[in-house]
């Protein structure tokens, strides 16, 4: 670059800054200067090659301006003095792409401002802009980077913490605004959108992440049932753009086990900590009098949704068949089944014998009737008292002196016999 007064080489400084304690010192200055809050526009007033001129405003300023609408282009043509040569912009064509170096930004098709028939193909990788040409003025053009021109830089007024950090710092005429990311608004992006504050449902835990703050933009929560409940609703729930949930917040139900029968016979009490037939529910089971239970006494619903336990019946008690005493009868009613829970047997005996025992059981509810099965036993008759000489001679069908037996009274020689010649054992005894 060629060697010029100091006061030259600075376009948009007042001179009284640049005649104080070194231009370089002060040129420095200005470039870290933490009250600008705008952009602002400075140009060389000697011609270098595009290289040169970007080394240059990266030195003292921030980079090669950087003109993002027509606005811009309108401002520079109206307050840059013309120079001959014209001026070097911060466009370049990278890789076949016109890009922004100062952003690494692509040039926007609708944001070109190129003169008539520009840009022209070839090896003019640089752009200059015609400032007060009296053709195209404002408008750019493309040509060698090896030519000489004034260079236009900028001082940014975007900082790194510009924006909050969330947004895009975008430099305007005499100020800046920021374009806020999604979820985040106010003049610097400092505020996020808030969602509201979540609930832990019931028999659930939550767990959330939170890189904005509580309950706000891009949140995070997840939920998750206890054992025995499933999740009603949508397992993770995000807080968007506008401060609302993506979902409603879900909710714990009990496992569903399905209704019981209660057994004939029976009865079936139940308890259910959550809902109707739902997880740790139990019911308990019973007979009625004269019946017993099989199965399981206690039914549980269990954390699958299916039911612990074996199917209870109630059957009816059993007393076990009765035989019929010999020379006897016997006479049953059963209300339900032989020989079961409140069958009752009725027993007499053939004539001659006599019964021992009860002459009616019954089946109890405990299994077992109400007394021993009775005997039919033979009359039996005394002995007859024969006085004197008499003699006697016994015959009978079964034993000595029972029913049916009988004697034959006779006296000895010079006796005489008294009353009837035969007895009879009578079924009386």
């Amino acid at each position: 670059m060629d060697a010029k007064p100091k006061d030259e080489l600075l376009g948009g400084v007042t001179k009284s800054l640049v005649e104080e304690d070194g231009f370089k010192e002060h040129l420095k200055e200005l470039a870290i200067w933490e009250g600008v809050h705008s952009w602002n526009y400075s140009h060389s007033t000697s011609d270098m090659t595009w290289p040169a001129a970007r080394e240059y405003c990266q030195e003292y300023f921030t980079d090669l301006v950087a003109i993002q609408n027509s606005e811009e282009n309108n401002y520079l043509n109206t307050v840059l003095p013309r120079n001959p040569t014209y001026y070097w912009i911060g466009i370049r064509k990278t890789r076949g792409v016109w890009t922004w170096v100062g952003t690494n930004k692509s040039l926007d098709k609708a944001a070109e401002n190129w003169a008539e028939g520009e840009p022209t193909p070839g090896t003019e990788d640089c752009v200059e802009i015609y400032i007060k040409r009296l053709k195209d003025a404002g408008k750019w053009n493309n040509d060698p980077c090896e030519k000489r021109k004034h260079a236009i830089c900028y001082l940014a007024s975007c900082k790194p913490t510009s924006c909050s950090g969330h947004g895009e710092c975008v430099e305007t005429i005499g100020n800046y605004i920021c374009r806020c990311n999604e979820g985040f608004y106010g003049p610097e992006c400092e505020f996020v959108e808030q969602c509201a504050t979540l609930d832990v449902p019931d028999q659930a835990t939550m767990g959330c992440t939170h890189p904005n703050g509580n309950f706000s933009f891009s949140s995070m929560c997840d939920f998750q049932c206890a054992v025995g409940f499933t999740l009603q609703g949508s397992q993770s729930l995000r807080c968007n753009s506008t401060g609302i949930w993506t979902a409603e917040t879900p909710s714990c139900e009990a496992a569903k086990c399905g209704s019981l029968e209660i057994p004939g016979q029976g009865f079936m009490n139940c308890s259910h900590p959550f809902r109707d037939f739902s997880y740790n529910s139990t019911c308990d089971f019973s007979c009625d009098k004269g019946f017993e239970l099989h199965g399981s006494d206690r039914f549980q619903c269990g954390a699958s949704g299916q039911w612990i336990g074996q199917k209870p019946i109630c059957e009816v008690v059993q007393c076990g068949s009765l035989q019929i005493p010999g020379q006897g009868f016997m006479n049953c009613a059963h209300s339900i089944g032989e020989f079961n829970y409140n069958s009752t047997c009725n027993f007499s005996c053939t004539e001659g014998f006599e019964l021992h025992g009860s002459d009616m059981l019954e089946c109890g509810a405990s299994g077992n009737w109400t007394a021993q099965t009775p005997t039919c036993e033979v009359v039996k008759c005394k002995l007859p008292d024969i006085p004197g000489q008499e003699l006697m001679n016994c015959s009978n069908q079964i034993g000595d002196f029972i029913y049916n037996s009988t004697c034959d009274i006779s006296c000895a020689k010079a006796s005489e016999l008294h009353g009837s010649d035969r007895l009879h054992c009578g079924a009386s005894g």
